[in-house]
C-alpha cells in the first residue's frame, strides 16, 4: 500500500504532466489553473496545495524537463566506446529533446521576461550537472589521447554552445534548409576537428 509520500510524489507528477501538456499546447498565459486542475481531475484547491501558484508550477515544469535532460546526456555519454561515438550521441540525444520540447522552449524565451530570475536560478543550480557528462567524457578522450590536451570544462561548453546554437531555428521559427539528421553530424565533426588529437 502506498504511503502518503508516495502518493503525493505521483499525483505532483500527474499534475506536473497535464499542465506541461496544457503550456505547450495553448502557452502559459492561455492556460489558467482551473484548467489545469480539470486536466488533472482534481478541485482547484487541491491543486494550490500541490503549487502555490501557476508561476511556481510553470517553474518546476521547466526543472523537471532540465533533470531529464541531464539524466538522458548521463545516459547518452556511457553509449559508445569512443570520445567520437559517446559525443555523438549526446548531440542526438540534446536534439531529440529539443524537438520533442520545441513548443515550451518557444514559450519559455519569447513569454516570460517576468519570469526570467527564476529560469536563470534554475540554470545555475543545475549547469553543473548539466556539463558534468559532458566534461567527463572529454576528460576521458584525452586520458585517451583521442583528443588533444585541452581545457575540458571550456571544451564542454563549448560543445554545449554549438549544440544549443541549434535551438535558434525553433525559437525564432527560422527555416533551416538542411535536414536534422544533417545538423548532429555537422556538429560533431566540427567540434573533433577543433579537438581532436592530431
Amino acid at each position: 500500500m502506498p504511503t502518503r509520500k508516495q502518493e503525493d510524489s505521483a499525483t505532483k507528477a500527474h499534475i506536473l504532466k497535464q499542465a506541461e501538456r496544457l503550456f505547450a499546447k495553448r502557452g502559459y498565459s492561455g492556460v489558467s489553473m482551473r484548467e489545469i486542475a480539470q486536466a488533472a481531475q482534481m478541485t482547484k484547491a487541491n491543486l494550490y496545495y500541490y503549487f502555490r501558484d501557476k508561476e511556481s508550477l510553470y517553474v518546476q515544469v521547466l526543472e523537471q524537463d532540465m533533470i531529464a535532460l541531464i539524466e538522458a546526456l548521463e545516459q547518452a555519454s556511457q553509449q559508445g566506446h569512443t570520445c567520437h561515438e559517446k559525443i555523438l550521441r549526446m548531440t542526438e540525444t540534446f536534439m531529440s529533446l529539443v524537438h520533442s520540447k520545441n513548443t515550451l522552449i518557444q514559450m519559455t524565451v519569447r513569454h516570460f521576461g517576468g519570469l526570467e530570475r527564476e529560469i536563470r536560478g534554475l540554470v545555475r543550480r543545475y549547469r553543473v550537472q548539466l556539463m558534468q557528462p559532458i566534461e567527463r567524457v572529454l576528460k576521458e578522450g584525452v586520458r585517451r589521447r583521442e583528443l588533444r590536451a585541452l581545457n575540458t570544462r571550456l571544451a564542454a561548453l563549448s560543445l554545449f554552445g554549438m549544440m544549443s546554437i541549434f535551438l535558434a531555428p525553433h525559437l525564432l521559427e527560422l527555416p533551416l534548409d538542411e535536414a536534422e539528421s544533417e545538423i548532429v553530424p555537422h556538429t560533431v565533426e566540427l567540434f573533433m576537428n577543433g579537438a581532436r588529437a592530431r
